[in-house]
């Protein structure tokens, strides 16, 4: 059984730039490569969350956010430390409310 640590992509392991389209605008929080490289000595998977609303508003494809979240895997992973995957949730907030008041 592995063990998994999960980590939010905005605000832990990139700066939030509020609705990232630009590739070219990621930056990486470098205090958090330390703390990946721990996770990865201690055995924990890294896993990467994130709510991407930006697909569901039309401001970028899943495409395009997959290829961002490539990005800052491959980034860390220049730097020793391992992101096992970035997972990410492209629907609108206010879809997902409604969708709840439902149940």
């Amino acid at each position: 059984m592995n063990k998994a640590i999960f980590v939010d992509r905005e605000g832990v392991l990139i700066v939030d730039k509020h609705h990232l389209t630009d590739i070219n605008k990621v930056e990486i929080i470098r205090t958090s490569i330390d703390a990946v490289k721990i996770f990865n000595k201690l055995g924990y998977l890294v896993i990467g969350i994130s709510n991407q609303s930006v697909v569901a508003r039309g401001l970028s494809t899943e495409n395009e956010v997959n290829r961002i979240n490539n990005s800052i895997i491959n980034t860390y992973k220049k730097y020793g430390a391992v992101i096992n995957k970035i997972y990410f949730c492209p629907h609108h907030p206010d879809a997902i409310i409604h969708e709840y008041k439902k149940l």
